[in-house]
């Protein structure tokens, strides 16, 4: 709400409270301020006649009273019609219009902030009013208005008063006073035209402070102030100027913001286009603002941590620019600052198109870019990667398999102190294609879970079937990965691109990592992951070769059961003791010729064919050796396996019982002895045995007697088999 702002215009004029006051031109004198009770006649209050000669009003004066919820604010601003710079337009000429109001009003702004700053430190209004006099005298030497100094000596007028919560004046020397809100302003009335003579009105500068000393044993009184009103900006100048001369544009025109170092310069938002020789900034009042890089030193680009932050250009100028640039935008430093808010063409537009001007064109845009993180590589190849294009592409790179823990505690635990300080981790992303996440048998390669696990990956980029998110392969692969990691994010990268401003924001985000939630996981999951004494584990499969030698042949019909029999003896998993190949050169018992074999037990593939290099002559097996790949193999379970394909060793029968016969020998006994005499009492119907009560029987009822023969029969054999076994020494495959 904006209403009557000067408490001595309230305070000598019946105006109801909150009435907005706008005076224009030679309108804004003294005598006006004074009297002003809304008596002019209806074209006093528009802006025609009331300028210079009796033309069109160059400026304003803004009473203004803004209504705070525990009271009134005041302050007041004078604004201004026309242009106080002319764009450059390179060789054309262009008329500058007056500046004085603008160097007058300008004056009156330091002045009163001057002024509020000497009354916070020595709560004295007469010692206030002599600092803002002393800065309104200088300011205009600064401005080149020496002549204006004795005319406008005595209409400056400095005052501060105190308004309590209902608009009331109270005296400063009321000791309630320091805890109210005050009010500084200075007006410079009827401010005389020494060119052309005639009254060029009045410029009024006020702002509203509260103030606050802390007194602190050493240091004495702390003191600061809080201008309240400040957000009201303090210079508006109304103009639309069309016309430049800046070369090809790179951009397009969009939204970005403009201010200086100036007191009078409050952040403006304009239209912002990049051109080959410079820099168009449209503003809503002050028109066109060209930058000519003829009239630029040095630019330099803060690029921010994170693709959410402002980007800013810092433009260092020459003074040559100054009639070129409205007023306000004028510092002591002769620098322009430039953001670039993110999410906005001007902000992509200008990395993917002024940046790469840049680069093919070094003689017209010269960046210097302020290193922020440790992210300026990746910026830097984000930028190569991109030049001809409008939007972010991060390009996901995965060298080889990794343990991510490995990475992260080389970091963490680092022996050099120096690598604490100046490398941390910002966010972990794990690379998943669902198509080659499984081996056989729906079985997932190792330790795929354990790269994507909480506590230490924030980010899962999926490189595969993204252009099929119902794909059951890809759900599946989802689903395990979330039952490892609740938190993750999951981000798609179609042909290994990520392109979602959001993905890369997560992807370069410098504190995921250092989040409570992720910090309390690896403490639970990782014990002494902190000192760098976490084992990983193996991120593979460990494949094993062993090279077995032996001297003696081996059997062919065996080493070709046992090769064969090694697709169907492949364990799913844990994969230990699986033997993948074996190759080599043999003898074997049938063959003078040393053989070269060749065995894939996956595909139950074996080769023999005989060694080009070896001649015919006496067997030797000196040189005989296999070389075996797998999992987990050990020297003497493969040497167990290869006795297996040698020549046997004849085992030792054993003796034989009653109890041990099998059903083939009782048939055998039966069929050869069934006919022998029966008995006395027996007889056989063709069919069965039958007693003399007339029971029957499958076996003749002398059945026991003749295993018992047969058994005494068959141990005499086995004895003598036994013996001669041990009369045959054997030679273990691997004797000498």
């Amino acid at each position: 709400h904006l209403g009557c702002m000067s408490w001595e215009i309230l305070h000598n004029c019946s105006l109801p409270q909150l009435t907005p006051i706008v005076l224009f031109g030679s309108h804004s004198t003294k005598e006006d301020l004074e009297n002003y009770c809304f008596t002019f006649p209806s074209e006093g209050h528009q802006v025609r006649n009331t300028g210079p000669g009796g033309g069109v009003a160059k400026h304003m004066v803004r009473l203004m009273q803004c209504v705070a919820p525990k009271g009134p604010l005041a302050c007041a601003r004078t604004y201004f019609f026309g242009s106080t710079h002319v764009p450059y337009l390179g060789n054309r000429s262009a008329q500058i219009s007056s500046k004085l109001l603008s160097h007058i009003y300008s004056a009156v702004v330091q002045s009163v902030l001057a002024g509020i700053k000497c009354f916070s430190i020595n709560s004295s209004a007469s010692k206030a009013k002599d600092v803002a006099e002393q800065t309104f005298q200088l300011a205009l030497d600064n401005f080149g208005l020496i002549q204006y100094r004795g005319a406008l000596r005595s209409k400056a007028v400095f005052s501060i008063q105190a308004v309590n919560n209902e608009g009331t004046i109270i005296p400063l020397s009321d000791e309630d006073s320091r805890f109210m809100v005050k009010t500084a302003s200075m007006m410079v009335h009827d401010i005389p035209d020494l060119h052309c003579g005639g009254n060029l009105g009045s410029v009024v500068f006020s702002e509203s402070f509260l103030e606050s000393s802390v007194y602190i044993q050493q240091r004495g009184k702390n003191l600061c102030f809080t201008v309240l009103t400040s957000s009201v900006p303090r210079y508006v100048c109304w103009l639309e100027e069309d016309g430049t001369c800046l070369g090809i544009p790179l951009t397009v025109r969009d939204s970005a913001y403009m201010f200086s170092n100036s007191l009078l310069s409050t952040p403006e938002e304009g239209k912002l286009v990049f051109f080959s020789e410079g820099i168009l900034f449209v503003h809503p009042h002050h028109g066109s603002i060209t930058l000519s890089m003829s009239h630029i030193n040095t630019i330099k680009l803060y690029d921010g941590a994170s693709l959410s932050d402002v980007s800013m250009l810092f433009i260092k100028y020459q003074t040559s620019l100054l009639p070129h640039l409205p007023f306000p935008l004028h510092s002591a430093d002769l620098s322009l600052a430039i953001a670039l808010l993110p999410r906005t063409k001007s902000y992509k537009s200008f990395y993917s198109q002024v940046l790469t001007h840049t680069h093919t064109h070094t003689h017209t845009y010269i960046f210097m870019l302020e290193e922020t993180d440790h992210k300026e590589n990746l910026c830097d190849f984000l930028m190569e990667v991109n030049q001809n294009s409008a939007s972010f592409c991060a390009y996901c790179m995965c060298c080889r398999y990794t343990d991510v823990m490995n990475v992260i505690q080389a970091i963490t635990a680092h022996p050099d102190p120096q690598v604490h300080s100046q490398v941390t981790v910002g966010a972990v992303s794990a690379c998943v294609n669902p198509l080659t996440s499984f081996i056989k048998h729906r079985l997932l390669f190792p330790k795929l879970l354990e790269q994507c696990s909480q506590g230490v990956v924030s980010n899962v980029i999926f490189t595969g079937l993204t252009t099929e998110q119902k794909h059951p392969l890809l759900k599946y692969m989802q689903q395990l990965i979330r039952a490892a990691n609740p938190s993750t994010a999951f981000i798609s990268a179609e042909k290994w691109v990520v392109r979602r401003t959001e993905d890369i924001r997560l992807i370069l985000n410098d504190s995921s990592f250092s989040q409570s939630h992720m910090i309390n996981a690896r403490y639970l999951l990782y014990p002494g992951w902190w000192e760098g004494r976490f084992v990983s584990g193996s991120g593979s499969l460990s494949m094993s070769q062993l090279c077995i030698e032996f001297s003696r042949p081996l059997e062919k019909a065996l080493f070709l059961q046992r090769c064969k029999a090694l697709k169907s003896s492949l364990k799913p998993s844990s994969f230990t003791g699986n033997i993948y190949h074996i190759s080599g050169k043999v003898l074997f018992s049938d063959n003078d010729r040393q053989m070269v074999v060749n065995c894939n037990s996956i595909s139950g593939n074996v080769t023999i064919a005989p060694d080009q290099g070896t001649h015919h002559g006496p067997r030797t097996t000196n040189n005989c050796y296999l070389m075996f790949h797998g999992v987990g193999l050990t020297q003497e379970g493969l040497k167990d396996w290869l006795r297996h394909c040698a020549k046997q060793k004849v085992a030792k029968k054993i003796k034989k019982n009653k109890r041990t016969l099998t059903p083939q020998e009782i048939r055998y006994i039966h069929v050869k002895r069934h006919l022998d005499p029966l008995p006395p009492g027996y007889f056989y119907n063709g069919h069965h045995f039958v007693s003399f009560f007339g029971e029957k029987q499958n076996f003749h009822p002398l059945m026991d007697q003749f295993i018992d023969e047969y058994v005494q029969e068959a141990n005499k054999e086995i004895e003598h088999f036994n013996r001669e076994v041990d009369l045959q020494p054997h030679v273990d495959l691997f004797d000498p």
